[in-house]
């Protein structure tokens, strides 16, 4: 068990609170932007509303794991605890905004690619 986890998890929740608040000021923007140039995308209001609150539950799972963090990095072998910080600190942040945007968007892709007029019924 290392101190690495202190100081990795404040400069984290650094980086994730800046894309919270720069992915919320887009969700509220971007259906106004897209509309100019994607007929009925400003009815999108919603989904781009989920992606934020999606995001800032994700990190608030995040959290949650990196509690419990330590404990698991003494139990692995040496060799394995740098691969399971870059993991949960880069790469599972990375797979929590994918599944977010997938999640609030995939209903949607058909139409909005497609046939946009669908999304103003």
């Amino acid at each position: 068990m290392s101190d690495w986890w202190q100081t990795a998890v404040v400069r984290a929740n650094q980086r994730y609170a800046i894309g919270i608040v720069a992915s919320s000021g887009l969700s509220f923007f971007a259906p106004y932007v897209l509309g100019r140039f994607v007929p009925c995308a400003e009815f999108m209001e919603v989904e781009w509303i989920m992606v934020a609150f999606l995001c800032l539950a994700g990190v608030g799972l995040l959290n949650i794991l990196f509690s419990f963090a330590p404990a698991l990095e003494g139990k692995l072998p040496r060799r394995l605890a740098q691969p399971m910080r870059h993991c949960l600190v880069t790469v599972l942040p990375l797979f929590i905004v994918a599944y977010a945007i997938w999640l609030a968007f995939s209903p949607f892709w058909y139409a909005l690619l497609n046939d946009p007029e669908l999304l103003c019924d």
